[in-house]
């Protein structure tokens, strides 16, 4: 139930709509099990296919006492590196051929949903807490941790911003 509040407090929209017209999407959503700390990190290029535009977006939620709750969404525009990163990672991780789902799951842990849109191309793939040992070797966690870290700086460098301007 948090986490569709969480969701519904970010204003992410379905993927489809939030990849319609761009060259390039992909959305990571970490939903944590005691519903504490959601995330939902997003990386977008135009349909231009330069990186003009592109941008980061990054959600981040967290319960207080009393289910009191806080947002915060940070934005920072994207370079070729990012890109490049990213690409790379994605093939590290052979992301475009893991199936949707694995078997595996605990009590204590996240939940990672990771979108990906690119050439007309769609794909989804959902782990309990992207460990490459606990998933039978896969490596999707060099993408989720590329994404997090980003988000991370995201977050860091509004924060400076809004600090010194």
């Amino acid at each position: 139930m948090q986490f569709e509040a969480f969701w519904l407090a970010t204003g992410e929209q379905p993927f489809e709509a939030t990849s319609a017209g761009l060259a390039e999407c992909y959305r990571l959503s970490v939903r944590t099990a005691l519903g504490e700390e959601h995330r939902v990190f997003r990386m977008q290029r135009p349909a231009l296919g330069g990186v003009d535009g592109s941008e980061f977006v990054a959600h981040f939620f967290q319960f207080g006492p009393g289910n009191a709750a806080s947002a915060w969404t940070h934005r920072i525009p994207l370079e070729a590196r990012h890109w490049s990163g990213l690409a790379a990672l994605l093939d590290v991780a052979a992301f475009w051929e893991l199936p949707e789902r694995i078997d595996g799951g605990g009590l204590d842990g996240a939940i990672y949903t990771l979108e990906g849109f690119r050439a007309g191309q769609r794909h989804r793939i959902e782990r309990w807490s992207p460990d490459p040992v606990a998933s039978g070797g896969e490596l999707v966690c060099v993408v989720t941790d590329y994404l997090e870290r980003l988000g991370f700086l995201a977050a860091y460098h509004c924060e400076l911003h809004q600090r010194y301007g």
